[in-house]
C-alpha cells in the first residue's frame, strides 16, 4: 500500500484572510482505506517545515503569505501535494500627502501630491480628492508613494484614500491645503472725477487690477520716466494716488504698473497710459484779464499824459 497511496491533498479554510484572522490548514490522502497504515506528514512553506503534523493552525501575519505544500511519507515512499497560495492581508495604514511646498504654487503651475501608505499589503488603490471630487485613481505595486499632478487656478484642498485586499474599508489621509497665487492681471489706470482738471482743484489717479493675490506693490509713473513719483504695497486690487491741489506742472501723461509675488518687477505687467489736463479756474482767468486790462489802461494814461506834457512843451 505504500507505494499505491494518493498524492495527499492539503486544504485551507481560506485562501485571503486578513491579518490577525486564523490560518488553518490540514492534510489528507483521499481514499485511504480504514485500517491502512498511518503515514508521516510535514506541511511547508515553501522550503520551511512549520508543521509536523497534518494539521497546521496560527494567527495570520503579513509573512504567513506565500505557497503551502503538504509532504506525505510511509517507509520510504514520499509524496507532495499540490501547492496552496495563501495570502495574509495588511491593514493599510493612514495614508500621508504632501507636495513639495518649500516654494509658492502660482496659478497654472503644475505641482505634484504624493499620497503614500507605508504599511499595507499591494496592490494598493490609491484616489485623489479635489474639492471631495476624484481627480485621478492609481493602483501601486509597492509602498511607494503615489504620484499625481494637478494644475489649481485657487486655493484648493487635496485628499487621498487608500485601499487593498483588507476588508477594512479604505483609509482617507488628513487634508491638504494648497495655497494659489494669482500673478498680476490686466492693469488699469483711471482718474476720478474728470480728465481735465481746474488749477487748485484735486487729481485722483487710480490704479487697478482685475486679478492679483495681495500684498500687490502699485508704482505711479510719468510717461518718459523711469522712476515712480508714487509706490505703495497693499492687499487690496487698487491703489489711490491723491493730489489736493493741481497746477500746470501736474500736466502730462501718467500710466502706472503692479506687481506682486508671482510677477518679477521687470515684468510688472503695464496700463494704458492717461493724459491729464490742466485749465486755469475763471476766477483766475478773470483775474488775469483784469491786471491785463488795467495795464494796457496804465499804458494808454501813461502814453497820453506823455503826448500832453510833450505838448506843453512845444508851445
Amino acid at each position: 500500500f505504500s507505494e499505491l497511496f494518493s498524492k495527499p491533498k492539503l486544504e485551507s479554510s481560506t485562501t485571503r484572510l486578513d491579518q490577525g484572522e486564523s490560518l488553518n490548514l490540514w492534510c489528507s490522502i483521499p481514499g485511504a482505506p480504514p485500517g491502512a497504515p498511518p503515514a508521516n506528514f510535514t506541511i511547508q512553506k515553501e522550503n520551511t517545515i512549520v508543521s509536523e503534523s497534518p494539521n497546521f493552525t496560527r494567527i495570520a501575519s503579513a509573512r504567513d503569505s506565500g505557497t503551502y505544500t503538504c509532504n506525505a511519507s510511509m517507509g520510504k515512499v514520499v509524496k507532495r501535494s499540490s501547492g496552496v497560495q495563501i495570502t495574509v492581508c495588511e491593514m493599510l495604514s493612514k495614508p500621508r500627502i504632501f507636495y513639495d511646498s518649500s516654494s509658492e504654487v502660482i496659478k497654472g503651475q503644475t505641482i505634484t501630491v504624493n499620497c503614500q501608505s507605508i504599511n499595507g499589503t499591494p496592490p494598493i488603490s490609491y484616489h485623489l480628492l479635489k474639492a471631495n471630487n476624484i481627480l485621478e485613481s492609481r493602483d501601486m505595486n509597492s509602498n511607494e508613494p503615489a504620484v499625481f499632478k494637478d494644475s489649481p487656478t485657487k486655493d484648493v484642498e487635496y485628499q487621498c484614500t487608500v485601499d487593498n485586499c483588507h476588508s477594512h474599508t479604505e483609509m482617507v489621509s488628513e487634508v491638504l491645503r494648497v495655497k494659489v497665487i494669482a500673478p498680476v492681471d490686466e492693469v488699469k489706470l483711471s482718474i476720478l472725477l474728470n480728465q481735465d482738471v481746474e488749477s487748485g482743484k484735486a487729481v485722483v489717479l487710480r490704479c487697478s487690477v482685475n486679478e492679483a493675490s495681495g500684498p500687490i506693490t502699485f508704482r505711479f509713473y510719468r510717461e518718459k520716466e523711469t522712476s515712480p513719483f508714487y509706490q505703495i504695497t497693499s492687499n487690496d486690487t487698487q491703489a489711490i494716488w491723491h493730489k489736493s491741489k493741481a497746477s500746470k506742472e501736474h500736466e502730462g501723461q501718467y500710466y502706472c504698473t503692479a506687481s506682486n509675488r508671482a510677477n518679477r518687477v521687470k515684468s510688472s505687467p503695464q496700463s494704458n497710459v492717461l493724459t491729464v489736463r490742466v485749465f486755469l479756474a475763471p476766477w483766475i482767468k478773470g483775474l488775469i484779464a483784469v491786471f491785463v486790462i488795467g495795464v494796457i489802461i496804465a499804458i494808454l494814461v501813461l502814453g497820453a499824459r506823455c503826448y500832453v506834457l510833450k505838448k506843453a512843451k512845444g508851445k
